[in-house]
C-alpha cells in the first residue's frame, strides 16, 4: 500500500468537494489506485473495476457504482468541482458540466500516472 498515493488522492477528491463521510469517497479512492495500476480497467467500469473496488470492500459493485455517482454530485453541488481545474494546471469541468464516473476517475487515474505515481505491491 502505497500511502504518499492514498493521501495524494485523498486531498484531491477533498479539494474537489466531496467529504470523507461519504461512503464514495473511499470507493472513488481506491478505483482510482486500481486505474493507475492497470489503466485498462477505466474502459470497463462496470465489468471489471466496480466488481473489483467491491470486491476489495466486500460490498456489491451496484453499491459501488452508485456510492461513487453520489461521491461525484456531492463535489459538483458544492460548487467546488471546478477545483480540479487548479490542481492540474488547465481548464478541464466547469461549473455547468458535471463529469461522469468515468470521466473523473480516468482524468486523475492519468494524470497522477504521467506524474510518476505507481502502485507499490
Amino acid at each position: 500500500m502505497n500511502k504518499e498515493l492514498y493521501k495524494i488522492l485523498s486531498d484531491i477528491i477533498t479539494i474537489v468537494g466531496v467529504p470523507t463521510r461519504v461512503s464514495g469517497f473511499k470507493y472513488l479512492r481506491d478505483a482510482i489506485v486500481f486505474c493507475i495500476g492497470d489503466s485498462s480497467l477505466a474502459r470497463s467500469l462496470t465489468k471489471n473495476l466496480y466488481p473489483l473496488v467491491a470486491k476489495y470492500n466486500c460490498t456489491t459493485s451496484t453499491c459501488v457504482e452508485r456510492a461513487i455517482r453520489h461521491a461525484i454530485d456531492v463535489g459538483y453541488n458544492t460548487g467546488k468541482m471546478s477545483n480540479i481545474n487548479s490542481i492540474f494546471g488547465l481548464e478541464i469541468f466547469d461549473r455547468y458540466y458535471k463529469p461522469t464516473n468515468g470521466e473523473f476517475i480516468s482524468l486523475v487515474a492519468d494524470r497522477l500516472a504521467l506524474k510518476g505515481y505507481e502502485v507499490k505491491k
